[in-house]
């Protein structure tokens, strides 16, 4: 469930830097990066759990790939959705 609220975050921060008019390359990059922080952190958050804590390091490391698709996503969405408006 943490690689969806990650990667959902990523998407919207995508879209948000879109809006604040960010450069592409540097808002998928800074929008991607939180998908994998988010997993490290719930991995020393919520040490306990044993299921999590054999397989954070492939998730993390998985999250990065799919936290650039769903930043790029994002920021796609608002370009579209800005190029439709003009």
């Amino acid at each position: 469930m943490e690689i969806v609220g990650a990667l959902l975050l990523a998407f919207a921060v995508g879209a948000y830097l879109r809006f604040r008019r960010w450069a592409a390359v540097r808002a998928i990059a800074v929008a991607s990066l939180l998908a994998p922080l988010a997993i490290m952190f719930c991995a020393f958050v919520f040490p306990a759990d044993p299921e999590f804590r054999t397989w954070w390091h492939i998730t993390a490391a998985t999250s990065v790939f799919f936290g650039i698709c769903a930043a790029a996503a994002g920021y796609v969405l608002v370009v579209l959705m800005q190029r439709q408006e003009a």
